[in-house]
């Protein structure tokens, strides 16, 4: 057996193993997560903003609750500036 496979597997089977012994209460954390991530191409052709947010908050033994939210805006152009051509296809959305 490989020594790397070998240990990269008894890496995973360890942390499971410790994963699953510590009692749910144990490993209960309440937290609130803010992302802000942006892009911006050179020219200022495509501009990409996104605002996340994620809540976690654990409610009791047996129950978790995880909300996540995303914002995000792009802006910009072809790098021609023109419409594209009629030949590509396009996706409608169907009600």
């Amino acid at each position: 057996m490989n020594s790397a496979a070998f240990s990269k597997s008894r890496v995973i089977g360890l942390s499971l193993l410790v994963a699953n012994l510590a009692p749910r209460a144990a490993r209960a954390e309440d937290s609130v997560r803010y992302k802000f991530q942006d892009y911006q191409e050179t020219g200022g052709r495509i501009a990409v903003k996104v605002n996340g947010a994620t809540v976690d908050k654990d409610l009791g033994t047996e129950m978790h609750l995880k909300v996540d939210g995303v914002i995000d805006a792009i802006t910009g152009a072809t790098p021609t500036g023109q419409p594209a051509p009629p030949e590509v296809i396009r996706c409608r959305s169907r009600n």
